[in-house]
């Protein structure tokens, strides 16, 4: 069983029931929680974060773009 989470604007973590599945820095954003998740109910946490462009001052990434941020799916559980 997988969990692709589709696009995302940075790096994306996958904790399920509690069992900490690794951080993905690009994609694909695809994990397999066939050993973390079981039948019925499963808690399914996703942390994202972007850049941090904007924390760090110096002159030439104060005018960088940047591009759409979050969790941007869409997110599908594929039964393989």
């Amino acid at each position: 069983m997988g969990l692709d989470l589709g696009r995302v604007g940075g790096t994306a973590k996958l904790t399920v029931n509690g069992r900490n599945l690794g951080m993905r820095l690009c994609q694909p954003y695809l994990w397999d929680i066939s050993e973390a998740a079981k039948e019925g109910e499963n808690l399914i946490e996703v942390e994202v974060a972007n850049t941090l462009v904007h924390r760090i001052r110096e002159r030439f990434s104060e005018y960088m773009q940047i591009g759409p941020g979050g969790l941007l799916g869409p997110v599908k559980v594929c039964k393989e």
